[in-house]
């Protein structure tokens, strides 16, 4: 009798355990899947989207230049390329700066102009920016030299630079003696013509950037002139309290 009690009480223990185990077999994929979407989309949030120029998104560089050719041979396509960097500057953050310089074989042009920097990234001077790249005419030869130089001074930590022609080998040299030290990085853009595409394509892979082909079909899609910023005055300080009477 008892023997028959004890087997009926090892059977009933047995039991239970198999449907312990069975009931938490199947709930630990759910919580491990649980967790891994609330990692997946804790990390998401965490990612904002950077800045970018004709594709190439550097994230969140905080200074960033803009060495542009305007030369005689981007008069058809000179609309184009002011759309972009407009919607580029455009696109900036409040907590960043820039600079634009356009160059062919004549002096440089400049944003700023007046002031040694960069020009902080607020509204006003976006729409400032955006009058000074509608003046942009293409003229003139290819070279970067003093562009280039202008915008290493300023100790940005991103480059865009963009051509529709090809460049003399000692740009590439020159870039060498500026980035010694690879601190800046280079991202390069070949407009429309493939000439300069070897070189480019060299300088970005030398210096930690990205290269980029943009073909005329891609041009074309820039027609659309991208909005002004809203008008919002810079930052003021507050003025001085009166003294007293």
């Amino acid at each position: 009798m008892k023997t028959g009690i004890l087997a009926a009480f090892l059977l009933l223990l047995f039991l239970n355990l198999l449907f312990a185990a069975n009931t938490d077999s199947s709930a630990v994929p759910a919580a491990s899947t649980s967790a891994v979407m609330a990692s997946a989309t804790s990390a998401s949030s965490a990612v904002k989207p950077g800045h970018e120029f004709f594709g190439i998104v550097t994230g969140k560089a905080r200074k960033i230049a803009y060495v542009v050719d305007h030369s005689g041979s981007m008069t058809e396509t000179i609309g184009y390329l002011r759309n972009e960097v407009k919607r580029s500057i455009r696109s900036l953050e409040s907590d960043q700066s820039f600079f634009i310089t356009f160059f062919s074989s004549g002096p440089t042009i400049d944003f700023p102009a007046k002031t040694a920097g960069l020009a902080p990234a607020n509204d006003q001077d976006k729409r400032e920016a955006y009058e000074f790249i509608n003046k942009i005419k293409a003229e003139g030869q290819t070279d970067p030299s003093d562009s280039l130089k202008k915008a290493f001074t300023l100790q940005p930590d991103v480059i865009y630079i963009l051509t529709d022609g090809e460049f003399d080998a000692k740009t590439a040299d020159l870039i060498k003696q500026l980035n010694a030290k690879h601190k800046v990085r280079i991202n390069t853009i070949c407009f429309i013509y493939s000439d300069g595409r070897k070189l480019l394509k060299s300088i970005a892979e030398d210096n930690n950037g990205k290269y980029r082909f943009v073909n005329e079909e891609d041009a074309k899609k820039l027609e659309k002139e991208p909005e002004l910023p809203s008008a919002t005055p810079r930052s003021q300080k507050p003025p001085a309290p009166k003294a007293a009477s």
